[in-house]
This record gives C-alpha cells, structure tokens and sequence, in this order.
C-alpha cells in the first residue's frame, strides 16, 4: 500500500532555517516563517527533512486512498523559495500576476527572493488558501486551531510536537468530542461534560480523566509504567504514549458521564 512520505517531524524550524547555507535567504525565511503564522493562525511544523507547514488535511482520492499532508507552508534552499498554497487554478493565477518575479505550477509558486514579490498580495493569497482549505471537506483545522495559542507556548519543539500528536489523535479518533482551553489547558468535553484534559511541564504530559477515571484505571496505569498522583498520571517526554489506554479511558467516561448534567462529576 502506498504510504505518504512527507510526514511530520518533531524538527525545530528554526533549526531549518539556521541551516539553509545563505544569510540572505535565512532572513527570508523567517520573515515567511512569522507571515504564515500570523496569516493561517496555527504553528509552524516541519513535515519531512525541510518543508515547514502550518496546520493539516486530510484528503481523500477517488481510489479510496486517504491520508494527511500540511495545508499551506513553504522550503528554502540556496537557490530559491517554494510556496505551497492550495487555492483554486484561476484564483492561484490571479494573484501570481500580481504578486510581481514569480512562477507556478498546480499549488507551488517559485520565487527567488521576497524582495521580488509583493508583500502585501502574498499575505492575501496565504489567507485566501488558508480559508479555501478550511471550505473543503476532511478538513481539520477548524478543531486543531482551538490549541494554537496553547501549543505556541511550549518552548520545546519535541514537546509541542507530542502533545500536538495526542490532541490531534483525540481529535481523529473522538471527533464527536469539543476541543477547548479552560484553566489555560486543552481537553476534550461530550455534551458539556469534561471528558479528559492536559497539561505541559518541562518532564512530562500531564493527564487528568477525573478522580473516577483515575481509580478505575489506577491498575493499568502503573502497569503502562506511568507516574501518577490522586487525579491524574505523567507521561514523560521520552515515554511512549499508550493510545489503546487512552481509548479505554475517554470510552470509559463517556460511557460513565452519558446522563451527566454538569461538567465535573458530583
């Protein structure tokens, strides 16, 4: 079966750009790097050895293959920048003509350095692809960009990349349940009831399914080799994560809060 090989990594862009062997197109780089962000609203993250994408879709063929690939974002070597922009062909023109010295193909515009181009219309054209992929189907963006600000916060890429990873399979596999923030940390709800939450410190992923989930799955908890206290137990950064036990405890508490009316347990 073919597998998709440009797949996230836990790679620093800054790390990227640092190592693009051109001072002048390092300063592009991240000049491209903060007008992404600011324009897709979500966190940059390196997909394969250099591209660096801001937010996801998941696309499927008519053959019935499916997967994920970033929904906008941009690679820089020596010798010219590449956008990746997905909007449709005539709207894609329509701002390569005024974008100024720059060529395309399908969704790639070619420049070779932003001092060539206009500033202003490559903003419009990466807000007008960020929009027409939150328009197209499979689309996971409206939900991840919930725990944008939260993850921009941690300051370890190799953090924010798995907890990015947990919330993100939540999401794929519960998609039936609410992302939010509240007492400044993602977690998931089910008909106004809280499900499961996280948090971040600098050795671990907190994970707290209330004093229930706790004492139902306390057993399978010191047996996955996690640390825990009375309301929730750690996974440090160099653990894996057991996904199968994670399963059994989100299925557990919406199967235990289906007739809850509040959003803790009483």
């Amino acid at each position: 079966m073919y597998e998709l090989k440009t797949k996230p990594t836990d790679t620093d862009p800054y790390h990227i750009i640092t190592a693009i062997p051109n001072e002048k197109k390092q300063a592009d780089a991240l000049v491209l790097l903060d007008l992404f962000k600011r324009a897709v609203g979500m966190p940059p993250v390196v997909w394969g050895e250099k591209m660096i994408g801001f937010g996801s879709y998941q696309y499927k063929y008519p053959t019935g293959h499916c997967g994920k690939i970033y929904a906008s974002g941009f690679s820089v070597t020596k010798s010219r920048i590449t956008l990746h922009l997905y909007l449709e062909e005539n709207e894609l023109q329509s701002f390569v003509k005024r974008l100024g010295k720059a060529t395309s193909s399908i969704s790639c515009i070619y420049i070779n350095k932003l001092a060539d181009i206009d500033m202003g219309v490559l903003e419009e054209m990466i807000t007008a692809a960020a929009a027409h992929i939150k328009s197209l189907p499979h689309t996971e963006e409206d939900s991840m960009e919930v725990f944008f600000n939260y993850l921009s916060q941690i300051a370890e890429p190799q953090s924010r990349m798995r907890t990015r990873e947990v919330l993100d399979w939540i999401l794929n596999t519960f998609p039936e349940l609410t992302p939010k923030i509240a007492w400044n940390q993602p977690m998931f709800t089910d008909h106004g009831t809280f499900i499961i939450g996280f948090s971040v410190s600098a050795k671990h992923l907190a994970v707290s399914p209330e004093l229930a989930g706790m004492l139902h799955f306390t057993d399978e908890i010191v047996k996955a080799g996690y640390s825990h206290g009375k309301m929730l137990f750690r996974i440090k950064w160099e653990e894996p994560v057991n996904y199968p036990l994670l399963e059994k405890i989100i299925r557990f508490n919406r199967l235990e809060k289906a007739e809850c009316k509040t959003f803790w347990r009483r």
